[in-house]
C-alpha cells in the first residue's frame, strides 16, 4: 500500500472514567514537523509538546495512513474509537461539510482487543464517546508517510533535525 512508508508522528491515549473526554467527528490534519517554515500550503500551525504542527496541503494527508495498536480492550463502554466508513474518500472535509459526510457514510464502533491493530486513512472521520467504566482504553496511534516534505520542511521523527 505505501511500500516507502515510514513512522512520522506517534500519539498516546490514556482513556478512562478519570481521565475522560468525547472528542466530536474530525479528521486528523495536522503533521509534526522539525521547525516552523513559511512554505506555501502548510497552514494552522501550533506548537504541542514542544513540536511544532501544522496542516499540510490534502495530497500529503491523502498518501497517510495512521496505525492504532491497542494497548486494553476498546468497547462501546470505554469510549472506543468510532469510524465513518469511506469517509476518507472526501478529501479534506471541512466543519460545514461533516453532516453531510454523516449523513453519506456508514458508522462503524471500532472494537478491539488488547493487541489488535486498526488501519486507516489519515483523512477518516472518526470520534469517540467517553468512557463509562473503570477501566483503561490506552492506546497508540503511529502515523506513516512515504512523502518527502518540500525544502526547509523535515518531518520530526524523533531524530536529530537539521
Amino acid at each position: 500500500m505505501l511500500p516507502d512508508a515510514r513512522p512520522v508522528r506517534l500519539v498516546a491515549f490514556n482513556k478512562s472514567n478519570k481521565k475522560n473526554w468525547a472528542v466530536s467527528w474530525h479528521q486528523d490534519r495536522i503533521i509534526s514537523v522539525c521547525k516552523k517554515e513559511n512554505v506555501r500550503g502548510y497552514s494552522n500551525w501550533s506548537r504541542k509538546a514542544g513540536l511544532w504542527h501544522c496542516e499540510p496541503p490534502p495530497p500529503i494527508l491523502e498518501n497517510m495512513l495512521a496505525v492504532r495498536a491497542h494497548l486494553d480492550e476498546a468497547e462501546i463502554q470505554t469510549g472506543a474509537l468510532e469510524i465513518l466508513s469511506g469517509s476518507h474518500q472526501f478529501g479534506k472535509v471541512t466543519a460545514d461539510q461533516i453532516n453531510n459526510v454523516v449523513d453519506n457514510c456508514a458508522p462503524v464502533t471500532c472494537l478491539a482487543k488488547t493487541g489488535d491493530l486498526m488501519i486507516m486513512k489519515m483523512l477518516t472521520l472518526h470520534r469517540s464517546k467517553p468512557s463509562l467504566r473503570d477501566a483503561p482504553r490506552r492506546a497508540i496511534r503511529i502515523d506513516y508517510s512515504a512523502d518527502i516534505l518540500p525544502t526547509p520542511l523535515q518531518w520530526e521523527t524523533g531524530e536529530k533535525c537539521e
